[in-house]
């Protein structure tokens, strides 16, 4: 989540200074992986958190 957040705030601002400034460059073009960054460490119902919650209980969804 740190990498998408430094992404956003340093590369997307830095291509608008360069846009502002003029300076002659090649856009970078990035995906927006921020779905999938929710899919796996949003609370609640994210993977990771899931994965926790199981883990804490003992025979969690051990069935017999």
């Amino acid at each position: 989540m740190l990498q998408a957040f430094q992404i956003k705030q340093v590369l997307k601002t830095e291509q608008n200074v360069y846009k502002e400034q003029q300076i002659e460059w090649t856009p970078m073009l990035f995906a927006d992986n921020s779905g999938v960054l929710n899919l796996l460490a949003r609370k609640p119902l994210g993977i990771l958190h899931l994965l926790d919650d199981e883990a804490n209980f003992p025979r969690g969804t051990v069935s017999n």
